[in-house]
Parts: structure tokens; sequence; C-alpha cells
């Protein structure tokens, strides 16, 4: 099965300070940063790698951070 996650991603046009790496979303959801990187990897979180070295960082857009969170939002919400 293929990962979610975009190898050789060209930088996004409207990057810029605001898009999310795996440890802010970690923070925003208190949770491990092991956890968002098992879930890229299982297609449930949509983060994209620009760059092709090996200090390329995922990264994920406000905006679907914030489609995530709506998707998700009621189980997250028994979690805490």
């Amino acid at each position: 099965m293929p990962g979610p996650v975009s190898i050789c991603h060209d930088k996004p046009n409207s990057m810029n300070d605001n898009w999310y790496t795996v440890k802010d979303v970690a923070r925003k959801l208190r949770v491990h940063p092991d956890t968002i990187k098992r879930w890229v990897r299982s297609g449930i979180f949509p983060m994209i790698k620009p760059g092709c070295g090996r200090t390329s960082r995922l990264i994920i857009s406000p905006e679907k951070f914030e489609q995530f969170m709506e998707k998700y939002h009621y189980e997250f919400n028994e979690a805490l």
C-alpha cells in the first residue's frame, strides 16, 4: 500500500511559516510525535515532505490540519 507522504515534493507555492511540523501537530493533539508519524504512514494524517534530502521535514498546511480536526473531532474529545 503506498504511503500518504509525497517524497521529493516541490515546496508548496503557498508555503510560509504557518505550516505545521510533526512536533507542532503532536503538541496540539497532545500525542507523541511518533504517533503522528505512524498516522502519516498509515494514511490517517495527510502530511507532505517537501524536498528530497534527509533533513526535509514532514509538514501540513493549517487548512489540512483543520480538515483533519473536523473529521476526527469527536474521537479526540473523548480521548481528552
